[in-house]
């Protein structure tokens, strides 16, 4: 569950920060940026223990920032499947219980609480119970949790380059400012092939030198950036909204991705009702139903990728997807 680790981290840091209180500056913005941040294998980082060591710097051309390697020792919190934890709950649903872990969020199916407890929306707040017992569990209740799986989330940082083409009105001394806001506009929530769907760029890294385009007078600039991307992958499990129901089958967004459901992949026992309002998926036997701008998951079946954007193929037919 903790454990105390040895990590490397890269400091960026401007030149007015050079002076007797370097050290203190980098210890300050090594705690800013990895204290409750994931990172990746290691889990989350609770806490920073101990700066051991800052590298020499290496100086960013063209833009005078520097670049600080650092090793540092962390407490981590690094959960496992089959572990048993303590959780608090923050929702609870007819399709299950959603509980946090400390920074972790936790997802309780239905169909892994037990039998004998029932959901109950006309209490305040909806919870589930015992029929025969005063025993529920309900928002805020501190409970413990097996872990049965572990998703790593799609969304990851990512190197990435781009060229920024400038008319020459805009060199100058605001030139930094303007390619920065290019790069946004340019990359962020935009498909960039394989790597997915650009979230949110998080650092410029560096501009390259500029290439002249003969005959025109514009610039490109070669850029490296850090990025927040959302990356689909195949067999994954996530979270959708229904946009559109039909007899064909269902269609949502994962995000900035759009999905279709065929009709031979969700349950047999669901039937497509075109009388309702809206037109919905629903059981015969019970009030469950499919309805645009409802909160599903689905499984990814398939994946179809071009230099622009993605589309997907998904699944209801696995344990746990539709209660």
């Amino acid at each position: 569950m903790f454990f105390h680790v040895s990590l490397d981290h890269e400091i960026l840091l401007h030149p007015r920060y050079f002076g007797p209180q370097l050290l203190k500056t980098v210890r300050r913005m090594l705690f800013n940026e990895v204290e409750g941040k994931c990172i990746g294998k290691y889990g989350y980082v609770i806490a920073v223990t101990s700066l051991d060591n800052i590298g020499v710097g290496k100086i960013q051309p063209g833009r005078g920032y520097v670049i600080f390697p650092v090793k540092y020792h962390a407490i981590v919190f690094r959960p496992f499947k089959h572990e048993v934890v303590e959780a608090i709950i923050t929702q609870v649903t007819k399709m299950g219980i959603f509980c946090k872990i400390g920074p972790l969020t936790c997802f309780i199916s239905r169909h892994s609480i037990p039998r004998d407890m029932e959901y109950d929306p006309s209490a305040n707040p909806p919870c589930y119970k015992k029929k025969d017992d005063d025993l529920m569990i309900q928002p805020d209740d501190s409970i413990r949790v097996k872990i049965a799986g572990l998703q790593v989330d799609a969304k990851e940082f990512v190197s990435l380059d781009h060229e920024i083409l400038l008319h020459p009105r805009y060199f100058g001394p605001q030139l930094l400012k303007t390619v920065r806001r290019m790069l946004f506009n340019e990359v962020e929530g935009k498909c960039i092939g394989k790597y997915g769907y650009v979230i949110a760029v998080t650092s410029l890294d560096n501009i390259g030198v500029g290439k002249i385009q003969p005959g025109r007078g514009y610039v490109i600039f070669p850029v490296k950036y850090h990025a927040i991307v959302f990356r689909p992958f195949k067999h994954e499990v996530v979270e959708a909204i229904i946009t559109q129901v039909t007899k064909m089958g269902i269609f949502c967004k994962i995000g900035p991705l759009t999905c279709f459901i065929s009709r031979h992949s969700i349950p047999r026992d669901m039937e497509y009702d075109p009388s309702g309002n809206p037109p919905c998926y629903k059981k015969k036997d019970d009030d469950l139903m499919i309805q645009p701008d409802d909160s599903i998951r689905v499984k990814i079946a398939g994946l179809q990728v071009d230099a622009k954007e993605f589309f997907a193929v998904g699944t209801l037919m696995d344990d746990y997807l539709v209660s």
